[in-house]
């Protein structure tokens, strides 16, 4: 099934992998952090069109769907290359969630103003 994405500005994401089939269609596998848990996200990008191809929040799933991706559309040795890194990936997750983020906006008054304040 293919769902559209609408390009909306959100919480920053950080690319895992991703490539580019032989048709030309770029295939990213992303994580980005809601309620504090990550949430993984498989996309494909086209000259046309955006599609979400897996978004949720189980790692093993979206791994494993990314790798039949991949042996699908690049082959079982870029596959495998992949799958090796499943660990370090994994650690990396959990650090990402362990990892506190400061999202509010720094303000500081202005010099000459009544109480307009200026983002920095």
């Amino acid at each position: 099934m293919k769902r559209l994405r609408k390009k909306v500005a959100s919480k920053p994401v950080k690319v895992i992998e991703s490539f580019v089939s032989p048709g030309g269609i770029y295939y990213a596998y992303q994580v980005r952090l809601l309620n504090n848990r990550p949430f993984y996200s498989i996309t494909s990008d086209s000259t046309f069109d955006s599609a979400s191809i897996y978004d949720g929040n189980d790692f093993e799933r979206s791994f494993e769907l990314f790798c039949e991706l991949a042996i699908a559309l690049k082959g079982l040795s870029y596959a495998e290359n992949f799958a090796k890194t499943k660990k370090t990936l994994k650690k990396e997750m959990e650090e990402l969630v362990e990892k506190p983020q400061d999202m509010t906006l720094k303000m500081k008054p202005l010099f000459m103003g009544d109480s307009e304040h200026v983002i920095s």
